[in-house]
């Protein structure tokens, strides 16, 4: 490496890294600000990661391309200093440039989430490893692509189009070796760096290593000077009909991969909506339940659509299914068709199915940007708020549930819904929201409550910058006149008076749980209940939800879980009653465990 050859790429381009440099300290900054919305712990490392595929390039292109085509390398070549010596100090400034940006985000991002998160630096370490890897592996690349000169955009063209045939032959992009380096694994980093990544990493960087050398040193570098003249006509025609047969390639084969709609032959299908709605009939539920139920939900799918502009309309089916709790709701995963598949127990409340069915639709719409947790509270409860509207039996067991669920409804809790339904359970986390979109379509009015849910629940933007242009729903509220804490405090009288209103209906002896560790056991003591349940699972990268836990039923005061703890390791325990005047489990105890 020469140093004075490094100081002379400073002075000539040194205002442009500078540009690029503070381009990426905004987009850092715009990552950070949304990073409590996305769950990972590094997810803003990660997505600044794959931003430096524009600085990569910059730096690429003065480095190597605008090096050849201005011929200053010819002034190079004539200095004491050998050719390949030339091409490492550039390499390894490039290099050190693309690192030491994310080297800094690193140190910015983990400063930032330890306001209020633990993480330790072999968290940490774990996570700047893998996409320093990335940043290696990209800037390798770049700098090949560099050297070819006028044919440089094509490379990356090439790259682009090839994860786009990637994703039309259903394997996901970031199975790749390099892009494996940027999955949730890494935005948790709680987990090794997957070994056979890094390695396939290495080797790609080896390659283009040898190719760069190739393309700058063979005939004393007469290639990489022949690539950096300028395109012919011809050679522009041919590019751009090779772009066009590229992108004509990638449409007609999405066209042709397209996922066709779930059908289910059995079902029984609404004849009274204009999409298709089906219901399976079983021994206990006969063809008169299924086809009602079958034309109340193809009425809440037209109605929320048309209400709130949603163009699709996806094939829906209701699975009545042995084994599922009364009040639990499950959408099934599907392969090789798309729709909305809904699993519940023969004696499920409908309209609980039926605000699942709405809370899927919604997610889907918006690309799964509904359950930001800025947001979710809104669309768990606009669910059930759609589907009750209009019958007052059904909203006074809703407001029943809300007033019983022992959460207070307030601007944290309703921010942080991930954490409220823990400790409430989903049934009566969903008529928490439930209460809180009532109040809102009260201020507003049915129209109004429309408007709103259609604004807040649109198709994302795709981009780095996409969250800039997003509307968040405090500036929503905001703009119709009310906010989260006008909005809570509302919903809070209303269920104080709703409890004064009821206050006969709960007598007895209120439930109570207690957890304790005694060495590496966990033990639960409920009084107040004959049977309850205990939900339980480690804590990996991801907390999982509840119908994912070990399930276990017990009848008496206390039970020791079936799990030995390590130590240091984390447990997740819920402890649930069901309650016969509610009509749902509530919950008694949520705790994130750790073993001293």
């Amino acid at each position: 490496m020469s140093l004075a050859l490094v100081r002379k790429e400073v002075r000539e381009h040194g205002w442009v890294f500078a540009a690029v440099v503070l381009v990426n300290g905004l987009i850092l900054a715009v990552q950070l600000s949304t990073a409590g919305d996305s769950g990972g712990r590094f997810s803003a490392l990660t997505r600044f990661t794959a931003a430096l595929c524009l600085s990569a390039l910059v730096a690429s292109n003065r480095l190597f391309a605008r090096e050849y085509g201005g011929k200053t390398q010819l002034f190079l070549e004539a200095l004491p200093i050998s050719r390949a010596r030339v091409l490492a100090t550039k390499w390894l400034l490039g290099a050190a440039f693309q690192c030491g940006q994310l080297l800094a985000a690193w140190a910015v991002t983990l400063q930032y989430m330890r306001r209020t998160e633990v993480i330790t630096l072999d968290d940490a370490g774990r996570a700047l490893l893998a996409t320093e890897a990335f940043t290696l592996g990209l800037w390798s690349f770049s700098a090949m692509a560099g050297l070819l000169g006028r044919y440089r955009y094509i490379a990356w063209m090439v790259l682009g189009f090839f994860f786009a045939l990637l994703d039309e032959f259903s394997v996901k992009p970031a199975e790749s070796p390099l892009l494996r380096l940027l999955t949730e694994t890494t935005a948790m980093a709680r987990t090794p760096v997957p070994g056979a990544a890094l390695g396939q990493v290495l080797i790609m960087v080896a390659l283009c290593v040898l190719i760069t050398a190739a393309l700058g040193l063979t005939g004393s570098g007469a290639m990489a000077a022949a690539l950096a003249r300028r395109m012919t006509g011809r050679e522009r025609a041919f590019v751009i009909a090779a772009t066009l047969v590229a992108v004509f390639v990638v449409v007609k084969l999405k066209k042709d991969h397209e996922l066709p709609p779930f059908d289910l032959a059995s079902a029984t299908r609404s004849t009274t909506g204009r999409g298709v709605v089906g219901v399976m009939k079983t021994e206990e539920v006969s063809e008169a339940q299924a086809r009602a139920l079958g034309e109340a939900v193809s009425g809440d799918v037209d109605s929320l659509a048309d209400g709130l502009h949603l163009e699709q309309r996806p094939s829906i089916f209701l699975l009545p299914q042995r084994g599922l709790e009364p009040a639990t709701t499950q959408r099934a995963s599907l392969s090789g068709t798309k729709g909305i598949v809904v699993r519940s127990a023969p004696d499920t409340e409908p309209s609980m199915v039926r605000a699942r069915v709405l809370h899927e639709l919604l997610k889907d719409a918006t690309g799964s940007r509904g359950l930001k947790e800025d947001r979710h509270a809104l669309l768990d409860g606009l669910a059930v708020w759609w589907t009750v509207r209009g019958e007052p039996e059904m909203r006074e067991r809703w407001w029943r549930r809300a007033a019983h669920a022992g959460v207070p409804l307030s601007r944290a809790s309703v921010t942080r819904w991930g954490e409220t339904t823990e400790r409430t359970g989903d049934c009566l986390g969903n008529a928490l929201a439930f209460a809180l979109v009532d109040s809102l379509a009260q201020k507003l009015g049915p129209e109004g409550m429309s408007a709103l849910a259609a604004q807040l629940f649109v198709a994302p933007r795709d981009g780095v910058l996409a969250p800039l242009f997003e509307e968040k729903p405090e500036a929503l509220l905001r703009a119709a006149g009310t906010d989260w804490d006008a909005l809570t405090a509302d919903a809070e009288r209303r269920r104080a008076a709703f409890r004064e209103g009821h206050a006969g209906e709960w007598t007895g002896e209120p439930a109570a749980a207690r957890l304790e560790i005694l060495g590496d056991v966990v033990k639960v003591h409920v009084s107040g209940v004959e049977r309850w349940r205990v939900f339980y699972g480690r804590l990996g990268p991801w907390a999982r939800a509840q119908s994912s836990l070990p399930r276990l039923d017990v009848r008496g005061e206390g039970v020791t879980l079936p799990v030995t703890l390590a130590r240091g390791e984390r447990l997740l325990v819920l402890v649930d009653r069901d309650d016969a005047l509610l009509g749902c489990p509530v919950r008694l105890e949520a705790q994130r465990l750790e073993s001293p």
